[in-house]
């Protein structure tokens, strides 16, 4: 979706008629509408139809203190099934937009979070579709999370007041920028602050061992991996040295080094199997990071005109 958007972005950004929706619903997971949910277990996954009635066909029990309140609409927290049941009863209103407007530029849906690009009046005409046909599939559209955006954005448009306007240097989508260098490098430097925050906790664990274990599995470079694989290296070129300074820092603290040589950060960041110590530097990952995600998605970025995806 990510790499699908940005192409698009930059292939027809200057065309001001064209706009793209990012669709929001109201707490989807559990308003998903249980009756239809069945339905389409039945007619699509007839195997599972047993199990899931057994799991769903009753109200479940939650207590609130002593108040008993029975959960009648969407799917269990939790459940691995809950993914796959939500998709069911989302997929054919994927299909109707597709079939009524085919001359969309992009009709595409991670779970509950869809993106339509086409023309102001076709995205407009799909944002009125959900929110006539969504209610008895129990999808409400949000209407005040709902966002639309384009590089070149002018002018009137249809929908609500009460959908966001999102600024034409960038917006996020799918925890990724899209958007102007500048956007793109603001955004970038917003998640490098917030990592450094959650850092600064590890001195209060002091204990070199633990501060290392959890750096290395949770706060090194697998915590931008997403970031790497969705932006182009020479728009977060200056970002990965800000990240690599930031990691050889945090490494300082943890093994109480005022100051690593360089060539002792080098070959820390080497593979454990090479005698580093496993703190993976952002600037050899970020380009084979960035072509491994294209090359893998190249295929199914635009798998029909239109079609969902």
């Amino acid at each position: 979706m990510v790499h699908a958007v940005r192409k698009l972005a930059a292939e027809f950004g200057d065309d001001p008629n064209r706009i793209m929706l990012k669709v929001d619903f109201s707490n989807a997971f559990n308003m998903v509408d249980r009756t239809e949910m069945l339905k389409r277990v039945q007619d699509v996954f007839p195997g599972l139809y047993k199990w899931t009635e057994y799991c769903y066909s009753q109200p479940a029990h939650l207590w609130l203190g002593d108040m008993l309140l029975a959960s009648m609409a969407g799917v269990q927290q939790g459940d691995p099934l809950g993914p796959l049941l939500f998709s069911l009863v989302l997929h054919p209103l994927v299909e109707k937009i597709a079939r009524e407007f085919p001359d969309l530029d992009l009709n595409v849906w991670y779970l509950d979070d869809g993106t339509i690009i086409g023309h102001k009046d076709d995205v407009h005409k799909v944002f009125l579709l959900i929110q006539e046909e969504g209610p008895r599939l129990g999808l409400h559209l949000n209407v005040q999370k709902n966002e639309i955006w384009w590089p070149n954005r002018a002018g009137d448009d249809p929908f609500p007041a009460g959908v966001v306007r999102v600024e034409n240097s960038g917006v996020k989508l799918l925890g990724a920028p899209i958007g102007t260098r500048q956007y793109t490098t603001k955004f970038v430097t917003k998640k490098l602050e917030a990592l450094r925050k959650v850092c600064e906790k590890l001195e209060a664990v002091d204990d070199a061992q633990i501060e290392f274990g959890l750096f290395r599995g949770c706060l090194a470079y697998n915590k931008i991996n997403h970031l790497l694989r969705t932006c182009p290296p020479d728009v977060i070129g200056p970002a990965v040295k800000l990240f690599d300074d930031h990691f050889q820092e945090i490494l300082e603290k943890i093994l109480r080094v005022p100051c690593l040589p360089e060539a002792v950060w080098e070959h820390a960041s080497l593979p454990t199997r090479y005698s580093g110590l496993g703190v993976t530097q952002t600037k050899t990952v970020a380009g084979p990071a960035y072509i491994g995600s294209r090359a893998h998605t190249r295929a199914g970025v635009f798998p029909a005109q239109g079609g969902p995806c």
